[in-house]
């Protein structure tokens, strides 16, 4: 009985293998579908968009085109599109940009991550994004936010500050009578407000740029004086553009040539904004803003630099014709004091008359008359 039993045993044996294989399968089928459940909630969950491109063939001469594969339920609240899947971005955006389809291909040949924060001017939004290459060749997934309302709350801000900084300016410049003056509160308030290392204010006429007066952080020398532009090939090639020039970083730029470039490195310049003021073709002043690093200039900070610079020269002129007016004040006031002789002032219909300085020969009458000496 016992030898007998003995096959019945090893066929028990395997009967028990083979459940505990099926049990086995059946636990891993189980976590996996538990897994992709997971993964299905959290993508469903998720706060950014997200899509999974992937390149479709283009003729050489097309731009790059993608197709939408896959996206969560996020990717309509941030960009806005409605059923995309399996079309290309070029159809659900005839005008897509070509710049992020751009990065979508360097992420894709590289093989590395690639991030942009752009504008996107045919669905007017700000997106962030994240594109990450997939295991599947030819795939991107991209994870984006649209940020929009960071910009605008910036741009919002950046206003804010923009009419802070023109009103402050323009209180400050109120009270002043005198040119010099003008300049030096304008170079002050411009050297704090855009936070740079010098600024200054030149007044040309012909061939002399005069600074009367500019600012700059400690240990850098004051540049006020009269410079000869024929005479000052730094100068005359700063302002020869006679447009605004605007440079981040003076070893890289392409606007300037080489010797100018080293000029600048010399003058331990890297970074500046020029506006020239032009009035009849002809240029009468400069505000230039330089920086001893290298710097990013906004379009806002251009914009400013250039409205800094009209109200300046405004500014200017308004002060040297105040300046002329009282010089001629006080010119005819001592002739009159000096002369011994009677100065009065007549309407042009000769009618009505006063006296100036109170003179009593004459006698000053309210309304006209036709006898008006006594």
């Amino acid at each position: 009985m016992a030898h007998a039993s003995r096959p019945l045993a090893v066929e028990n044996s395997g009967e028990s293998r083979a459940r505990a294989e099926d049990s086995t399968e059946q636990a891993g089928v189980a976590a996996l579908h538990q897994s992709e459940a997971r993964y299905r909630s959290l993508f469903a969950a998720m706060e950014q968009g997200f899509c999974l491109i992937e390149k479709v063939a283009t003729l050489p001469d097309e731009p790059s085109d993608y197709r939408y594969l896959a996206v969560n339920q996020a990717f309509v609240r941030h960009c806005g599109l409605l059923d995309v899947l399996g079309k290309t971005v070029r159809q659900v955006v005839p005008e897509a940009e070509n710049h992020i389809l751009a990065a979508y291909d360097d992420a894709l040949a590289s093989g590395q991550v690639r991030q942009f924060e752009e504008y996107v001017a045919t669905l007017d939004i700000w997106i962030a994004a994240e594109i990450l290459p997939d295991t599947q060749p030819g795939c991107l997934a991209v994870l984006f936010s649209n940020v929009s309302a960071r910009h605008q709350a910036a741009t919002l801000q950046e206003s804010v500050a923009r009419q802070s900084y023109l009103l402050a300016l323009s209180d400050a410049l109120r009270p002043e009578l005198d040119a010099a003056a003008v300049q030096a509160t304008v170079t002050q308030a411009a050297l704090h407000y855009f936070r740079t290392d010098r600024c200054y204010y030149g007044e040309i006429a012909g061939d002399i740029l005069t600074i009367r007066q500019d600012a700059a952080q400690p240990g850098l020398p004051s540049l006020a004086a009269a410079y000869s532009l024929s005479a000052t090939p730094f100068l005359r090639t700063l302002l020869q553009p006679r447009q605004p020039i605007v440079v981040a970083d003076v070893t890289t730029s392409p606007l300037l040539a080489d010797d100018f470039r080293q000029l600048c490195q010399a003058n331990h310049l890297l970074a500046y904004i020029t506006v020239p003021i032009v009035r009849q073709n002809e240029l009468v002043g400069v505000l230039c803003l330089a920086q001893r690093t290298l710097r990013q200039w906004t379009s806002l900070e251009l914009t400013l630099v250039q409205e800094t610079a009209e109200r300046t020269w405004a500014a200017v002129e308004q002060a040297r014709a105040e300046e002329a007016l009282r010089r001629s004040e006080m010119q005819f006031r001592s002739l009159v004091e000096a002369t011994s002789d009677t100065v009065y002032k007549m309407s042009a219909d000769g009618q009505q008359i006063n006296q100036i300085f109170d003179r009593d020969f004459l006698v000053d009458r309210p309304s006209a008359r036709n006898t008006w000496l006594e």
